[in-house]
């Protein structure tokens, strides 16, 4: 089950950079609140109707997966 986890854990990222740039960011905002700081962090905005890809697109620019989808859980 652990094994299972782990694969379904790495698919979420486009490489294995990607979930280590994750990992780091979310360390450095977490040090940032215990200091009383905060860390800026980027804001985008996508606009669109439905499927036309908005969360492709950010997902391709994050390098990782966010939005899991319905069908592929089933």
């Amino acid at each position: 089950e652990t094994s299972a986890m782990a694969s379904d854990e790495s698919a979420l990222y486009a490489a294995p950079a990607a979930k280590a740039t994750y990992e780091a960011i979310s360390k450095l905002q977490s040090a940032a609140a215990a200091l009383g700081e905060t860390l800026p962090i980027p804001e985008i905005v996508c606009v669109g109707g439905q499927s036309d890809g908005k969360s492709s697109l950010l997902e391709a620019l994050l390098g990782f997966r966010f939005n899991v989808r319905e069908t592929e859980m089933g």
